[in-house]
């Protein structure tokens, strides 16, 4: 299974209430919190032998089109979110950005994974 099915997998035990998704698909319409797990590049690692960096864009979506409610959801889902990528063993991440997705307000978040060389 690819790091990125991994990920998600993970990422769907250990958030019941958000819809999961391993492919870079956007939904029509959202009917509760989303996210999409999205590969971006591999780099070499530089200290550990044979070993691949797997980076990834993690975006959570919230459900909500009312802006104000949207915003207290997106600061509840990344509280939930950041922990569970964190206890993906390897996963470390390093920025979080406010996004859309369509038009739903999201965030993206950069994760990186210590994956074998492919």
């Amino acid at each position: 299974m690819s790091a990125r099915k991994q990920l998600a997998a993970a990422l769907k035990t250990a958030l019941p209430k958000v819809t999961v998704l391993d492919v870079e698909d956007m939904p029509d319409a959202l009917s509760k919190p989303t996210l999409i797990v999205r590969f971006h590049d591999y780099t070499p690692a530089p200290n550990a032998q044979g070993s691949t960096f797997a980076g990834f864009v993690v975006t959570i979506a919230s459900h909500h089109t009312d802006r104000d409610k949207a915003e207290d959801a997106l600061d509840a889902l990344l509280a939930d979110v950041l922990p569970a990528v964190l206890n993906f063993p390897t996963a470390t991440w390093t920025r979080c950005n406010k996004a859309l997705l369509g038009q739903y307000l999201a965030f993206d978040i950069d994760v990186t994974l210590l994956v074998d060389v492919l």
